[in-house]
This record gives C-alpha cells, sequence and structure tokens, in this order.
C-alpha cells in the first residue's frame, strides 16, 4: 500500500444540503476550508416531509425509518458478488456504505462496483471505504470512480439518525497517520449529534477470522468516542462481537471467496457464519438501530438490536 497517498491533513470542509431521501451532510478530513462536495439528487423537500392540514399535522407518526445497506469485500466480479448485489437492489436501501477491497483486480471500478451497483454510484449514494486491494489496484482509480467524493477517503456521511464515519483503511492503521486519523474521528464524533454512530473501516479491530484476525492497530477507544457500531471486513466472514459497550462486526461477506472462522473464537464473539455471502441491513429510527446479517438466500444470518446513545 502506498502510505504516501493517504496523508492526512489537518484541514477539514463541511457540506451540508438537502437530498432526495433525507439529509447528507459530508464532513471531510483533507479538503481545503472553502471547499464543498455535493453528493445526491438535490430536492426542495426532504424524504419524511410533506405538506399536511392543520388537522393532521399534529397527529402522532411513526418515526421515520432510514435502510442503509454494508457490504465488504466485494468486487470480484463473481456470481456471489452478483447475488449479493442483486440481495442489496432488492433490499431497497436509502444507500450502500462499504468497508473497502472495493475491487480485487484489474478490471477496474466500471466492471466490478458499476456492474453491480451503478443505480447507487450514479445517485451518489454509494459510500466506499478503502481496503488493502483498493491500493493494490491503484488508489488513484478508486479517486476517479469516486470523483463526488473529490479525492477524500476520511469522511462523514449523515443518514437520517446515523452518521457514518467512513476511514481510510490505509490512513487508520499507518504509523505516521493514525494518530490524526483518531485525533479527526474523535473529534467529528464528538460534534455529531446523531443518535447512531457508526464507523466504516476495512480492517478488524476483533476478528476471529483465519486469514487476517483481528488488528490490535484498530482497537481504538471507541467507546470513550461515544460510537455505537464498528463496522470493518479484510477476513471473509460474517461476525458479531460485543467488548466494552461497542458492537463490533466483521462483514466481509460480499462476493470474494469465504474464509473460514477460526477456533476458539476472539472473546466476546457472539455469532460467526463462514458458509454466507450476504449484505448487512441497517434500519434506524430516532430511538432504535436495528441490524440484520441477511444472506443471499434469504437466511437471516444475525439480528441485533443498538440503542441510541443520548
Amino acid at each position: 500500500m502506498g502510505t504516501s497517498d493517504a496523508r492526512v491533513h489537518s484541514q477539514r470542509a463541511t457540506a451540508l444540503r438537502m437530498f432526495t431521501g433525507g439529509v447528507l451532510a459530508l464532513t471531510i478530513l483533507g479538503l481545503t476550508a472553502c471547499a464543498t462536495v455535493t453528493v445526491g439528487t438535490p430536492s426542495g423537500t426532504p424524504s419524511g416531509e410533506s405538506l399536511e392540514s392543520a388537522s393532521t399535522s399534529a397527529t402522532a407518526k411513526p418515526e421515520a425509518i432510514t435502510t442503509i445497506a454494508v457490504i465488504g469485500d466485494f468486487g470480484s466480479g463473481t456470481d456471489d458478488e452478483r447475488a449479493v448485489a442483486d440481495l442489496v437492489i432488492s433490499l431497497a436501501p436509502s444507500a450502500v456504505v462499504t468497508v473497502g477491497d472495493n475491487v480485487y483486480s484489474d478490471a477496474g471500478y466500471e466492471s466490478l462496483v458499476g456492474d453491480y451497483y451503478r443505480p447507487f454510484v450514479n445517485a451518489q449514494t454509494f459510500f466506499p471505504a478503502t481496503g488493502n486491494h483498493d491500493y493494490s489496484q491503484g488508489i488513484a482509480n478508486f479517486d476517479a470512480y469516486f470523483s463526488y467524493l473529490n479525492g477524500q477517503r476520511t469522511y462523514r456521511v449523515s443518514r437520517g439518525p446515523i452518521d457514518f464515519f467512513v476511514l481510510d483503511g490505509d490512513a487508520a492503521i499507518s504509523s505516521d497517520t493514525r494518530n490524526a486519523t483518531m485525533e479527526w474521528l474523535r473529534m467529528q464524533a464528538g460534534e455529531s449529534t446523531a443518535p447512531f454512530k457508526v464507523v466504516a473501516v476495512h480492517y478488524p479491530p476483533f476478528s476471529s477470522g483465519d486469514q487476517h484476525g483481528s488488528s490490535p492497530d484498530m482497537q481504538w477507544d471507541f467507546a470513550g468516542m461515544g460510537i455505537n457500531l464498528v463496522i470493518a471486513g479484510h477476513d471473509h466472514i460474517y461476525e458479531r462481537i460485543e467488548t466494552d459497550g461497542v458492537t463490533y462486526v466483521v462483514n466481509g461477506s460480499g462476493g470474494k471467496g469465504l474464509y473460514a472462522c477460526s477456533s476458539p473464537r476472539v472473546a466476546g464473539s457472539i455469532v460467526c457464519d463462514d458458509s454466507h455471502f450476504g449484505a448487512l441491513l441497517l434500519s434506524a429510527s430516532d430511538s432504535q438501530l436495528t441490524a440484520r446479517m441477511i444472506a443471499t438466500d434469504g437466511t437471516v444470518i444475525d439480528e441485533f438490536v443498538a440503542p441510541a446513545r443520548r
């Protein structure tokens, strides 16, 4: 990996705008102070708002639900990637977040991402993290394909009641940029008023995968930062781990060949599945976030609830 491509800068910029499906805010590490990023399709009326008479406006309404699909380690061009993409499209989430390894070969992003997730890429509601294979295939290609990110790889995305903090995998584990990335996350999470704060990063702080396992360099004080959920990949399994009041998920079964869950598993491991490809679907209201790991055959591998932090 080329760490020189992932230098963390001190400048930040925030772009805030109304979009179809809700308010989308990007707070990005490394932009100049005057830069803005426009992502999505502009809409005059945010999702969930409508014109109603005074007699109905006072009626209590069910909480609005925001759905997000999270995938990882997928860009392989295989039938399994196709099956996961078909599942994601059938679930009709408002956006897709990835935990890296968006491509595995020089076939490129248009072939390995666009041919599967084009509706989300075209709508600029596809928010990728970088993985080691994104770097090995040339990180400039990542920047060029996801041009709406303006070359940024560490950024914040707000979707309904969830703030996603998408971390550049290289910057998060490299000794010369890790502390700056950690401080950026601490500051951004501290400023966030979202009920749910979710980190998306490639390298898993904890993992029972037999190929890579836990990444000690990613074992940050997420609880102290107020993070609810950390979703990673790298190991091609699905695993949920509960420790120190934070839920950790390894979500690396997006299409590339599966690994195995090792035995014994890491402390705090609740479930580990190495037999299914699938996607993690997050459904969030202001008071509750429900996550379901859904396999391509429709099996729900895991389901859990994260209460909002107040």
